[in-house]
């Protein structure tokens, strides 16, 4: 599913109720679990689907995008606002981090298959 697609499916008032309850949650040491956060965004909504976490992930990428900084963590500690830059430039580098890993992938997958599937003539004579 394209990532539009996602977001016009996000039950109303999803993006703000998640920014709203992540923006208590300032610095690292007061991070909200994935799972709080789920219980919190279901109390909120009364929303009952099984796709929630996925749905909370695609508000938490909006929210960033329109300037929350969103702070989360590998290691699974939650979400939290940047409590100063330094928790802002950890957060991003291990995002750049994240993505250099997938685009390396994505290159040597593209060579792969340009090596694989491209057709080779062969010469007779």
């Amino acid at each position: 599913m394209k990532r539009q697609e996602l977001i016009d499916e996000l039950p109303a008032g999803l993006t703000r109720v998640v920014g709203r309850i992540i923006s208590y949650h300032v610095g690292r040491e007061n991070a909200i679990t994935k799972r709080e956060l789920e219980n919190q965004v279901r109390a909120s909504l009364g929303v009952k689907t099984k796709s929630l976490p996925r749905k909370i992930r695609v508000a938490v990428h909006e929210l960033r995008n329109n300037g929350m900084l969103i702070c989360s963590s590998s290691s699974g500690s939650g979400y939290w606002i940047a409590e100063d830059y330094g928790e802002a430039a950890e957060f991003i580098g291990e995002m750049k981090g994240r993505g250099s890993d997938i685009l390396n992938t994505a290159r040597r997958m593209e060579q792969n298959a340009e090596s694989k599937f491209t057709q080779r003539t062969i010469r007779m004579f």
